[in-house]
C-alpha cells in the first residue's frame, strides 16, 4: 500500500467539485460515509478527451448503482440489496480494478461485475468530479442527505484493505483523502457541500482484571483513539476507560494488545467500536488460552457505548490452582482418609502429570454402580469419620470448589457423583452401634445392607432394609426407603429418630424431635443431600423374628435354549391375583412382595407396502397377553406355611406357579446378609448362556447385585388400583416393538416391577402418625418400576465397544421414555430412590414439595447453594 500514488487535496472544494492535480485514473476506489432516507446521484465524472465516464448514485428501492462507460461500452453493476437509503449511516466503496467493479458496503462485497470491454485508455486530464449533482441530467435533482470522510485512492483497494482502513479512520491528506469532514448534501446548486461536525461520541469500557497477571500495553505505537488505551491493566485492578471519537466520522475504532512480561503466551486484545448506528457497536476481546474473559453490554446508543470487560485467569488452570491448595489444607487440618486425584498440577511450570497407578486407582474410584453415567470428580476423598468429612467439605467451599457425597453410588442417574467436584466418600464410615435399652441403631452412612442387615441380625434386630445388597443406607431411608419389610413395616424413613448432620455452612448438628424437628422430618424421605450432608443415622430398630424365608414364584417361563417364552398363564390373571394378596387383610405374614413382569416385543406379522416402511403388528389384547412373570417376596414364618400360602392364592385359583424357589431362609442366629441379601430382580446373563448351550449341570452363581448400565423410570399405583383400564394401559406398555427378539440372548434386559407398599403398616396407621415423615406416597398401592439393564457380566464389560447389545440400547432406552409417559390411568407421582432426571422434582415429593423448599431455605445454612444436584430441593 506504501508504495502506491496518492491523490493530492487542491484544498478547494467549490459547489460540490472536488479538484485534483493528478492527471490520469486508471484503477481506482472512491470511498465515502453515506447517509440518507432519499435517492440521487453521488459522484460523476466526465472526460470529453476520450468518453470516459463512471457515475453513482442510490436508487429509489435503495440499491447503489456504479456505472463505468468507455469506448461506448457501458457497465454497471447494482448492489444485491437494497435499504441502504434507511436514514442509518453505511461505508460505501466502488472500486474498479481492470476488467472488474464491485461494490462494498460496511465491508462486505455486495456486487461484483465483469466490464464487457476492457478500457485501454486511463481516465485523463481529470479536473473534476461531481458530488451530488448529474452534470448530464440535469432534471436530476441533488442528492439529499450526508456524505462524510470522501477517500479517493488511484488504484483497485482489496476488501481486506478497505476493512483495516475503515477501522483506522483515515482523515486528512493520509493515503489519498481528498474530504475528511462530513457534509449535508442541499438542493442549491450554489451551496451543495456544508461543513457540519459530527456530534460527540464516547465508548466506556470498564475493565475488571480478576486475573494475578500484570497487562502491559504492547504496542507503543498507535493512532490518536487507541492511544487513550491505558499503558497497564495491573492485576487483581478495575480501571474506567473512555474513547473520544477524534476523527469526526460516523463511526471510530480503537484497539491495543496487552501482554504479561513473565509470561509471553499471555494475550489480550482490546477492540473497540463505536458507531452511530448503535447496534453496529461491539467490544471484543480475544485472549490466550491462559486467560478466560467475559463481555457484558450495558447500553448501546448514537452517543455512548458502554461496556464491561472482565479478564480471569482461565477456569480449567484456576481450579487446579484452587485444587491444589484444597488439598494442601486438607492435609494440614489433620484429615485421616485417603485422597485420589488423577493428576498432579505443577503451578511453577504449569504442568500436570500422572502416573500409571494413579490413573488406574482414579478410575476405579470414579466408577459408580450405573455404569452407563461416568463422571470425573477432581479429586476423591475416602472419609474415615465426621470430622473428615466436616474438613473436606469447609475447605471445598472455602477455595470455591463444587461438591459431591457419595456412600454406596447407588444413584441412578449418578448424583452422587459429579465432574469436576470434590467427591466425599463416606463408604468407610460403616460403623454400627446397637443401644441394648431402647433397641436404637447408630449407623454409619457407609454401610451397605449386605453387612448392616447382619451386624443388625446378629444384634436380634432389623430395620426395614432394601433389595439390594449393595445399596448403602442414606440414600435410601431420605427417599423414603421400600423394601421386603414395607407391607409390615413400612418404610424405612419412618423409623429415624436422630441424625448427625453437617449442614450448608460447615457446622455440625444432631437433629432430633426436640432440635430442629422440621429437618428431620424432611430427612424422613425429602430426598438426599438437600439440607446436609448426613453422617450418622440413629434409627430405631424392631426384633427379628424367629424365621424369615425369600422366596420366587415363576409364570410362563423362558426355554432354555431359546429364551423365548412358554405361554401358559395370561399376564391379567397373575397381576390381579397379585394386587388381590396386598390388598388382602389376611396375608400378614407377606412382609413385603414384588412382582416382576418382563416386557415382550410386539410382533410383526407383515408390512402395509412393498417396501417394508410401514409394519403391521399382532393384536395385543390385555386379557390373552402373556408375559414372563416372577413374584419375590419376603414370608415370615415357616417353609411349610409359605407352601401353604401358596397353594391357597394361586394354585387352588388355576394359577400354579411353573417354578418355586427358596432363595434363603434366615432371622435369629442366622447370617441375615449372606441368607436374604440377593437381589430381587436383576438377572444373570452368564446363567442365561449357560442355559442356552445346554450346561445344565454347571453350577449357576447367584446375582451378587454387580454394577451395570441400565436407566429406570416410576410412578405409583392410586388406592383405587389400576382397575381395568390402568391394567390395560400397563400390559400395553410391556408389549412394544421396542423390545426386540433375542434382546435376552445378548444381555439386554427390559422390565417392570412393582413393589408393594399397602399392607398392615400403612393401612393402620392413625391419621395423626401419617404426617410424620416426608414421605409423600402413604396411600399409594404399589411402585411401578420400569427398568433396562445391560453388560451385567465382566465378559460383557470386557468386549468394551465391539459388544452386539450396543444395536439395540437406543431402542431400550427409548422404551424407558415411552413407558415414562404412557398412558396408564389411576397412577401418578414417581418415587426418588428410582431417579429419573427427566421428571420434574416437585413430582418426587407430591404434596410436600413446598414445605421442603421452605425447610431447606429455613434450616441447611447454604446460602450459596453448594448442596445441589439436579433432583435435590431448591
Amino acid at each position: 500500500m506504501g508504495s502506491a500514488n496518492q491523490l493530492t487535496v487542491n484544498n478547494s472544494i467549490e459547489h460540490g467539485v472536488l479538484s485534483f492535480n493528478s492527471n490520469e485514473l486508471k484503477d481506482f476506489t472512491i470511498q465515502t460515509w453515506l447517509k440518507t432516507n432519499h435517492h440521487g446521484p453521488l459522484f460523476q465524472h466526465y472526460s470529453q478527451k476520450n468518453n470516459i465516464y463512471f457515475f453513482t448514485e442510490v436508487l429509489s428501492n435503495g440499491k447503489i448503482s456504479f456505472t463505468v462507460q468507455s469506448n461506448d461500452f457501458q457497465n454497471t453493476v447494482q448492489s444485491n440489496q437494497g435499504g441502504i437509503n434507511d436514514g442509518e449511516w453505511h461505508h460505501v466503496s466502488l472500486v474498479k480494478k481492470g476488467d472488474e467493479m464491485y461494490i462494498l458496503v460496511n465491508g462486505e462485497t455486495v456486487s461484483t461485475e465483469q466490464i464487457k470491454e476492457t478500457c485501454d485508455l486511463p481516465i485523463q486530464n481529470i479536473e473534476e468530479i461531481l458530488i451530488g449533482k448529474n452534470s448530464i441530467d440535469t432534471k436530476e435533482e441533488s442528492f439529499l442527505g450526508e456524505l462524510g470522510g470522501i477517500v479517493i485512492w488511484d488504484h483497485a483497494l482489496s476488501q481486506k484493505e478497505i476493512i483495516q482502513y475503515q477501522k483506522e479512520s483515515i482523515t486528512g491528506n493520509e493515503k489519498g483523502v481528498l474530504v475528511s469532514r462530513p457534509f449535508a448534501i442541499k438542493k442549491d446548486q450554489n451551496t451543495i457541500l456544508s461543513n457540519n461536525c459530527i456530534e460527540d461520541q464516547f465508548a466506556f469500557i470498564n475493565i475488571i482484571n480478576d486475573s494475578p497477571f500484570d497487562l502491559k500495553k504492547a504496542d507503543p505505537h498507535l493512532d490518536k483513539i487507541s492511544v487513550q488505551f491505558p499503558e497497564t491493566i495491573p492485576a487483581k485492578s478495575n480501571l474506567k476507560v473512555v474513547l473520544k471519537n477524534l476523527t469526526g466520522l460516523p463511526e471510530f475504532y480503537a484497539e491495543a494488545k496487552y501482554t504479561n512480561r513473565d509470561t509471553p503466551e499471555i494475550e489480550l486484545v482490546i477492540e473497540v467500536k463505536k458507531s452511530l448506528t448503535p447496534y453496529k457497536s461491539y467490544l471484543k476481546a480475544p485472549v490466550s488460552s491462559v486467560l478466560e474473559r467475559g463481555i457484558t453490554v450495558k447500553s448501546s446508543s448514537k452517543e455512548i457505548f458502554d461496556a464491561e470487560l472482565r479478564i480471569s485467569e482461565n477456569l480449567v488452570i484456576l481450579n487446579a490452582k484452587n485444587l491444589n491448595k484444597f488439598i494442601n489444607e486438607v492435609k494440614s487440618q489433620g484429615f485421616k482418609g485417603d485422597i485420589v486425584t488423577n493428576m498432579n498440577y505443577d503451578e511453577t511450570t504449569r504442568k500436570a502429570n500422572s502416573t500409571s497407578r494413579q490413573i488406574i486407582e482414579y478410575n476405579q474410584a470414579c466408577q459408580l454402580f450405573n455404569r452407563r453415567i461416568q463422571e470425573k470428580p477432581l479429586a476423591i476423598l475416602y472419609c474415615t469419620c465426621t470430622e473428615d468429612v466436616q474438613i473436606a467439605y469447609k475447605t471445598a467451599i472455602q477455595n470455591n470448589l463444587p461438591v459431591s457425597v457419595r456412600s454406596g453410588g447407588h444413584d441412578h442417574e449418578g448424583e452422587c457423583s459429579g465432574t469436576n467436584t470434590i467427591l466425599i466418600d463416606l463408604i468407610e464410615l460403616s460403623e454400627v452401634i446397637v443401644d441394648e435399652k431402647t433397641k436404637i441403631a447408630e449407623i454409619g452412612p457407609g454401610n451397605r445392607f449386605i453387612k448392616l442387615t447382619t451386624e443388625l441380625a446378629k444384634n436380634g434386630v432389623m430395620i426395614p432394609h432394601g433389595t439390594c445388597a449393595t445399596v448403602a443406607i442414606p440414600g435410601f431411608i431420605m427417599g423414603g426407603g421400600w423394601g421386603p419389610w414395607t407391607r409390615s413395616k413400612g418404610m424405612c424413613c419412618e423409623y429415624l429418630v436422630k441424625a448427625e448432620i453437617i449442614l450448608g455452612d460447615g457446622s455440625i448438628e444432631v437433629i432430633s424431635e426436640t432440635n430442629k424437628p422440621e429437618l428431620l422430618w424432611a430427612l424422613k424421605g425429602g430426598g438426599g443431600m438437600s439440607y446436609g450432608i448426613v453422617t450418622k443415622l440413629f434409627i430405631q430398630t424392631f426384633d427379628l423374628p424367629e424365621t424369615l424365608v425369600k422366596f420366587e414364584l415363576e409364570w410362563n417361563l423362558y426355554d432354555k435354549h431359546t429364551q423365548e417364552i412358554k405361554e401358559s398363564i395370561p399376564t391379567i390373571k397373575v397381576l390381579t391375583q397379585w394386587e388381590k394378596i396386598i390388598t388382602s387383610e389376611n396375608t400378614s405374614k407377606l412382609i413385603g412382595t414384588n412382582l416382576k413382569i418382563n416386557g415382550k416385543p410386539l410382533k410383526i406379522i407383515g408390512y402395509k407396502d412393498e417396501k417394508n416402511n410401514e409394519p403391521i403388528y399382532e393384536a395385543f389384547d390385555p386379557n390373552t397377553v402373556i408375559h414372563n412373570c416372577v413374584m419375590y417376596g419376603y414370608w415370615q414364618g415357616t417353609q411349610e406355611q409359605l407352601t401353604i400360602f401358596i397353594t391357597q392364592q394361586f394354585t387352588d385359583n388355576n394359577i400354579k406357579p411353573e417354578d418355586i424357589r427358596i432363595d434363603g431362609v434366615g432371622g435369629i442366629g442366622k447370617d441375615y446378609g449372606a441368607n436374604l441379601m440377593g437381589s430381587w430382580d436383576r438377572e444373570s446373563h452368564h446363567n442365561i448362556k449357560l442355559l442356552a448351550a445346554g450346561k445344565e449341570g454347571t453350577p449357576l452363581p447367584a446375582d451378587l447385585d454387580e454394577p451395570a448400565s441400565h436407566k429406570i423410570t416410576s410412578r405409583l399405583v392410586n388406592k383405587q388400583g389400576l382397575e381395568d383400564n390402568g391394567h390395560e394401559g400397563l400390559l400395553s406398555s410391556l408389549t412394544s416393538p421396542l423390545i426386540l427378539q433375542e434382546n435376552r440372548l445378548l444381555g439386554l434386559f427390559t422390565y417392570v416391577t412393582l413393589g408393594a407398599i399397602a399392607g398392615d403398616f400403612y393401612k393402620t396407621m392413625p391419621l395423626t402418625e401419617r404426617d410424620k415423615s416426608a414421605f409423600p406416597y402413604k396411600d399409594k398401592l404399589y411402585t411401578i418400576q420400569y427398568q433396562t439393564w445391560w453388560n451385567n457380566e465382566l465378559k460383557q464389560k470386557e468386549e468394551l465397544e465391539d459388544n452386539k447389545v450396543y444395536t439395540r440400547t437406543n431402542r431400550a432406552l427409548d422404551w424407558i421414555e415411552v413407558s415414562r409417559d404412557f398412558d396408564i390411568p389411576n397412577t401418578s407421582g414417581a418415587f426418588i430412590s428410582f431417579k429419573d432426571n427427566s421428571i420434574p422434582t416437585k413430582t418426587y415429593f407430591a404434596q410436600n414439595y413446598e414445605a421442603l423448599k421452605r425447610i431447606k431455605e429455613k434450616y441447611s445454612e447454604d446460602q450459596y447453594n453448594h448442596l445441589r444436584k439436579r433432583k435435590t430441593i431448591i
